[in-house]
């Protein structure tokens, strides 16, 4: 059986260089960063967190999709949901590809989320100088920049009428003639189920953060307000007093 041929979309796109900017931090500092984060945002909705190291990304993952899903659902506003710029994927499949990297002295982790019937979209997650940020890159992307959706969900020609617009496999049809990656003379109509092999390039991804979000300056430069250094210790006495009461149960 042959190997399927796959196709990458959003290639043409021009990154927007010095959007944001982040301090140069070691891992070991982001780790903890993470922690903060996660931790603060599941006690806050009630929801289970676990201290192991080996949790660090799960317990991540659960906090970012409960900030989407308040955000895009519940109509509680975060920054995280901010961040997503609108974009709707599902949270069916979510995970963190490979341990944290690192680029231009800023720690990040890449990753997915996207239902079954979608082709996952890529996003990094990073940490500015005060908060846990998330970065949507668009060029090497899979997402629909019309509809700012997830290839997957618009498969039928009388749904994607409601949204005036045209389905996915028509989408990326001529975003591929646009690329020059197939002649429109090679095929009598649109192929079916050519979306259906799209998938992202993660390199591009990966450059395209790069150069949207410049290092500047060092975690100890970039300073916390009063409120937010007070903010930072009932934080840290928090995940103190819940690790002790959670060793003593041992």
């Amino acid at each position: 059986m042959g190997k399927i041929k796959r196709y990458i979309i959003n290639k043409d796109v021009e990154t927007k260089k010095n959007g944001r900017t982040a301090p140069k931090i070691s891992v070991e500092t982001f780790k903890e960063k993470i922690k903060e984060f996660s931790y603060s945002t599941l006690k806050k909705f009630d929801m289970e967190y676990d201290d192991k190291e080996s949790h660090l990304k799960g317990n991540l993952m659960n906090a970012l999709r409960t900030l989407y899903f308040q955000h895009f659902h519940k109509h509680n506003s975060s920054q995280i949901g901010t961040d997503f710029k609108g974009i709707r994927v599902d949270w069916e499949n979510h995970d963190i590809i490979n341990d944290i990297r690192t680029t231009n002295g800023i720690p990040y982790y890449l990753c997915y989320a996207g239902g079954d019937w979608e082709i996952p979209v890529y996003f990094i997650v990073y940490f500015d100088g005060k908060k846990i940020r998330v970065y949507v890159p668009h060029k090497g992307n899979t997402w629909r920049s019309d509809t700012k959706q997830a290839l997957g969900n618009l498969t039928m020609p009388d749904y994607a009428k409601k949204y005036n617009t045209v389905t996915d496999d028509e989408y990326v049809f001529k975003m591929l003639i646009k690329q020059g990656d197939i002649e429109k003379d090679e095929f009598e109509k649109v192929p079916a189920g050519i979306a259906n092999k799209v998938e992202a390039d993660k390199d591009a991804i990966i450059k395209d953060f790069s150069e949207h979000v410049q290092a500047k300056g060092s975690l100890k430069e970039s300073s916390l307000t009063p409120e937010e250094q007070q903010r930072y210790n009932k934080i840290i006495n928090e995940v103190a007093k819940y690790v002790k009461s959670e060793i003593e149960k041992l």
